[in-house]
């Protein structure tokens, strides 16, 4: 039978966090367990609900124009038990307010899951999971990390190369910026452009002007009219409908929502001013994971303007694990799926052919493959 329980767990005294359990539709209690995380909002970034992953093929259900739902049979849940937790509070149906909570624990495999900034969240939580449970340890396993942040400054310059590449910038325009603001720099991760100023601030600014977007191939559900001058397209498909049917009352209520009438927001500001990022870097607390035998799995859309693969790619290359598989396409269906590399049993990097952030939405078969193959330790 399928669980779907959803309740608030007590962070603090004040604070409320909403939650939601999705047990796995294989009736297996002693199955994996995936707990989810979104970007909680690290100084400019706005955190975002992962109920919005939840009804957007992940979960079970998907959610139709006319507030319907239809069944996903490319549901997560199919492989784990899923946990989504909305931080932090004022995220979602998350509040600062008195209120209960029940908590429970067995020694099912536990696994962290998460993408954009919970590339930061979920390896530092896995490490605190490690250091805090000596005595009663959980059963970790591992951690997938779809289309993370892991280094900002990084992702940040690898974003011209990554333009450039895909045609975004002109040749007469990109040679004057190398020349003039990267010292001559022919590899731009070599280039901080971090700290521009002046004259190769602005040129940095021409390479990437409307250029960011969650799959740079894919059309914008709004129209570029509608749009502000210069504003990125950053709208999910069917967000409007996951909108409208989480803030209908009813639904609200079999939720057991503890504010009613509490307009729940995909995502919310809130979290630039309670997140401040501590790691510019997180590759030390990924060599520690796997120094535990902690399993990582990364992989990224490779039209992804925000999460550049890039980055994730040239980190995995300098973690020290042993290169054991040279990149070589991976297949599904008999098509190539996208590439891959991998670093002993441990550790795997995969790219997504022609997909961007949103895998899960606009190539959910690709994404619940991937999902079962790292769930069974299975090379992709």
């Amino acid at each position: 039978m399928l669980y779907k329980i959803k309740g608030y767990l007590k962070a603090s005294d004040n604070d409320f966090l909403f939650y939601w359990l999705v047990t796995s539709q294989n009736n297996n209690a002693k199955g994996p367990l995936i707990v989810w995380f979104n970007a909680p909002g690290a100084d400019t970034s706005q955190g975002c609900s992962p109920l919005s992953i939840l009804f957007s093929k992940m979960g079970p259900y998907s959610i139709n124009s006319n507030g319907t739902i239809d069944k996903n049979e490319y549901s997560w849940n199919k492989r784990a038990s899923l946990l989504f937790i909305e931080a932090p509070k004022g995220n979602g149906f998350s509040f600062a307010k008195d209120g209960n909570y029940r908590t429970g624990d067995n020694q099912n495999e536990l696994y962290f899951a998460g993408m954009s900034y919970a590339g930061y969240t979920a390896p530092l939580l896995a490490r605190r999971v490690l250091d805090g449970n000596k005595n009663f340890p959980l059963n970790l396993k591992g951690i997938l990390l779809y289309n993370p942040i892991l280094n900002v400054y990084l992702n940040k310059n690898m974003a011209a190369q990554f333009a450039y590449s895909h045609g975004f910038v002109d040749e007469h325009l990109w040679n004057d910026f190398k020349a003039n603001c990267c010292k001559g720099c022919v590899d731009p991760s070599n280039c901080d452009i971090n700290f521009l100023r002046g004259e190769c601030r602005y040129k940095m600014f021409l390479c990437l002007n409307e250029f960011i977007h969650f799959d740079i191939y894919r059309d914008c559900p709004v129209a570029q009219e509608n749009l502000e001058p210069g504003e990125p397209c950053l709208y999910i498909s069917g967000a409007g409908f996951i909108y409208n049917y989480l803030n209908q009352e009813q639904v609200q209520k079999a939720l057991h929502i503890q504010l009613l009438n509490n307009e729940w927001k995909i995502c919310s500001a809130i979290g630039r001013y309670l997140y401040h990022t501590e790691y510019d870097d997180i590759s030390p607390i990924l060599k520690g994971l796997l120094k535990e035998k902690i399993r990582i799995m990364i992989f990224n859309g490779d039209t992804d303007a925000l999460n550049i693969y890039l980055t994730a790619q040239k980190i995995v290359e300098n973690l020290g694990q042993k290169l054991t598989a040279p990149k070589q396409p991976w297949l599904i269906n008999g098509q190539i799926g996208g590439f891959k590399t991998e670093h002993g049993k441990l550790l795997t990097f995969a790219t997504v052919r022609g997909q961007g952030q949103l895998i899960h939405l606009y190539a959910a078969e690709i994404a619940e493959y991937i999902l079962n193959k790292f769930l069974n330790n299975l090379p992709l």
